[in-house]
């Protein structure tokens, strides 16, 4: 929804004033370019690239918290990614 005549408890971009929710800046972030993100269906993470150009000599930067943030798996490691396509 993109916004809503009257405040609502559920999913929305704008609320009544046109002022952006923590919804939008969720949706700005998943919309990037080039973006890593978890997937779920296998669980394993993927960089997802939009543009048309490949990226080498990426660093991805792992970390896995628990609720008290504490660290339960911290890794980095080197990446690459083609134009248009996801790796894992």
């Amino acid at each position: 929804m993109y916004n809503s005549a009257w405040p609502k408890m559920y999913w929305q971009l704008y609320d009544y004033f046109f002022m952006p929710n923590g919804a939008f800046y969720g949706a700005k972030t998943a919309c990037e370019p080039l973006h890593i993100q978890y997937c779920y269906d296998d669980h394993s993470v993927k960089i997802v690239n939009s543009f048309y150009k490949e990226f080498n000599g990426l660093v991805v930067k792992v970390g896995i918290y628990d609720f008290n943030m504490k660290p339960v798996l911290l890794s980095t490691m080197d990446a690459k990614v083609a134009a248009d396509s996801s790796e894992k």
